[in-house]
């Protein structure tokens, strides 16, 4: 879901043809290595962004992108790194 997002609102942000170039061999996400491919893509939107003024600069984004959870492409359950308790 969060994926989903952030390639919704990057898309709306940088218009179509931006986003088709920006994700074209990373979405849509079909495995685990295409997800981490997003990420990284979306990690360098994100600071050429703040670099150019466009968001404020953040330092939990790359926790945040990181740690990402939920259903995993499979629909078995997929948890962060971090043990819950």
């Amino acid at each position: 879901m969060g994926e989903q997002l952030l390639y919704f609102l990057l898309s709306a942000l940088r218009g179509p043809e931006q986003s088709a170039k920006d994700f074209e061999k990373v979405w849509p996400i079909f495995d685990s290595r295409q997800s981490r491919d997003f990420r990284k893509i979306v990690q360098g939107i994100i600071s050429e962004l703040e670099s150019q003024g466009a968001l404020p600069r953040s330092n939990s984004r790359v926790s945040s992108l990181a740690t990402c959870c939920g259903p995993s492409l499979d629909g078995r359950r997929q948890w962060s790194r971090r043990r819950r308790m």
